[in-house]
């Protein structure tokens, strides 16, 4: 990241802090209690496009999720690319949708954080300041993401994983724990 949008992160993230938590009802959950999942990431390429893709696949298909739905943030006040238009179960915003204080201010990103989601997952590697408004505002039941120092309080679930490798292996991290959780207490 270079030295400018460091700097113009940290002097917008101090509106965040000053955001008052929301209020949720807070409880860690794995696949099998949940029906609706939302994702949070910062858009990258088509191939990371098409990794997020097959995974909501598998959400759906795979683990019965009833709903999956997923918010990215193209980091550009350009046009998002064709890659992402017009998809299915993807919402996003730009640049250009982003207020003085750093968060997102477009009906979709709003009507995200208020949906109550049983979990939703952020899958972001670095800390945006709009993502970390999301996961703030989320009314999510169990927010789950990777490390880093501006979400650590607003993660349930931290998931550790080697982001070096690739997002696939991310994703089989997070979903592992989403797999495991909680079972020992419901076979006792």
């Amino acid at each position: 990241m270079s030295f400018f949008k460091d700097l113009k992160g940290k002097l917008l993230g101090g509106g965040l802090s000053r955001e008052e938590p929301v209020k949720r009802n807070k409880r860690f959950m794995n696949y099998d209690e949940s029906t609706t999942v939302g994702i949070i990431y910062d858009v990258q390429d088509v191939n990371q496009h098409e990794t997020i893709k097959r995974y909501i696949k598998h959400l759906k298909e795979e683990e019965g999720m009833k709903e999956v739905s997923a918010m990215g943030f193209w980091d550009s006040k350009e046009d998002i690319p064709t890659f992402l238009q017009a998809v299915r179960h993807f919402d996003w915003f730009t640049q250009a949708e982003i207020s003085g204080n750093g968060a997102p201010d477009n009906d979709q990103s709003n009507a995200f954080a208020d949906k109550e989601f049983d979990i939703l997952i952020d899958l972001s590697y670095e800390s945006h300041v709009p993502l970390v408004y999301l996961l703030k505002r989320s009314r999510a039941r169990c927010k789950v993401g990777f490390p880093a120092e501006e979400k650590e309080d607003l993660l349930d679930i931290i998931v550790e994983a080697d982001l070096e490798k690739s997002l696939l292996e991310a994703i089989d991290h997070v979903n592992f724990y989403l797999t495991i959780l909680n079972k020992k207490a419901q076979t006792a």
